[in-house]
């Protein structure tokens, strides 16, 4: 049989009316610009018409969010994110909402592009009279400031001073923004969440075997294992790793390259859980993981991590060889235990970790939202 690529590209190009004579190859490399825009086009439409038809049925058939778990991330347009609830979503796959309606809840994808445009474009179209919750998430850029290192920071283009700006909008009631950088008065942190795709299984799993876990018999040891990239930005990485092989060794286990079949079950074996930061400023997806599991996550200090306030997690201040030793695990475990081995404790921590939980304090802002 013949290359159906070549074949492929070889009719498209007798139809755009080509006329000179090329190898199959040739075409290919012709054509492929072209191809891949239209290839990108037509994923780009259905992904709209699936986010769409997503945010339809959940508001329709779910509109409290029961029965899932945070997500505050559009990993898929038809996994349920925080966007899917919000009257008008600024996201990746575009505009969402009607805009003959005035919105009491809006999602904006934290990125310079889409803040930018909702600012510009839509913010304008809200009434005087008008009062509405923002949520921001979806990157891992940072707000207001953007303190992630491999973005440039927001001072430069304005935009900074734009975001700052919003706080003192009469129309704004409250702003939730995942990766908080500063903390500001009517600026609510909100975690990343479980941005696993199987993330809301895990969770409904969880919430009907509706048992207690016995944190206490797990050995006194915390599990470390983080993917760490190139630059500056992962510095915080390379420093626990190098921690957690060298000084920490005695009462950390560091895994590489576990399979993802395996990781759940692997974090249940310990009653410890370290999440390093990377992108953002969220600890890292494995911070509800780890709850989920029925394990401690161990989270830097910054001004996000107030979100977990209300989560059995244990801070530290930043990440040296004091940060861990025997004697801070067991105390952690001393004090948190009950959050975990008492059943209706390991329920109230479920539920603040649900999608209800946190549209219900969004929502308490404004009761129409």
């Amino acid at each position: 049989m013949g290359d159906p690529s070549a074949t492929d590209a070889a009719s498209l190009w007798q139809r755009l009316g080509g006329k000179i004579r090329r190898s199959p190859h040739t075409l290919r490399v012709l054509l492929a610009p072209r191809i891949r825009r239209r290839t990108q086009a037509i994923e780009g439409l259905l992904n709209r018409r699936r986010f769409s038809a997503t945010r339809r049925s959940l508001r329709r058939r779910n509109p409290d969010g029961h029965g899932l778990v945070l997500n505050t991330r559009l990993v898929e347009p038809t996994i349920p994110s925080i966007a899917h609830w919000a009257d008008w979503s600024l996201t990746r796959h575009g505009f969402f909402g009607d805009l003959r309606a005035q919105p009491r809840l809006l999602f904006v994808k934290a990125v310079p592009e889409c803040l930018e445009l909702f600012l510009d474009r839509y913010l304008p179209r809200i009434a005087a009279t008008s009062r509405f919750v923002l949520v921001t998430g979806d990157a891992d850029t940072t707000l207001p400031r953007q303190v992630d290192q491999r973005f440039p920071d927001y001072l430069a283009s304005g935009l900074q001073q734009r975001l700052l700006g919003l706080l003192d909008d009469p129309r704004l009631v409250n702003w939730y923004a995942e990766n908080l950088d500063t903390p500001l008065p009517g600026v609510t942190p909100i975690p990343l969440g479980c941005i696993n795709s199987d993330g809301h299984i895990i969770y409904r799993r969880t919430l009907a075997q509706d048992a207690a876990i016995p944190l206490r018999q797990r050995p006194l040891k915390a599990f470390c294992a983080h993917y760490v990239r190139e630059g500056p930005q992962w510095e915080n990485r390379r420093t626990v790793m190098r921690l957690a092989t060298g000084d920490w060794q005695a009462f950390v286990e560091v895994h590489e390259q576990i399979p993802y079949d395996d990781f759940f079950p692997t974090l249940q074996r310990y009653p410890f859980v370290i999440c390093a930061g990377g992108g953002g400023l969220d600890p890292c997806p494995k911070a509800f993981t780890a709850l989920l599991a029925g394990a401690i996550p161990i989270i830097e200090r910054n001004p996000t991590t107030a979100a977990y306030g209300d989560l059995p997690v244990a801070y530290v201040d930043h990440w040296d060889s004091d940060s861990l030793s025997p004697a801070r695990l067991e105390a952690w475990r001393d004090t948190l235990h009950p959050r975990f081995e008492d059943s209706a404790q390991r329920r109230a921590v479920l539920e603040r970790m649900s999608m209800a939980h946190w549209l219900r304090r969004i929502r308490a802002h404004h009761p129409g939202a």
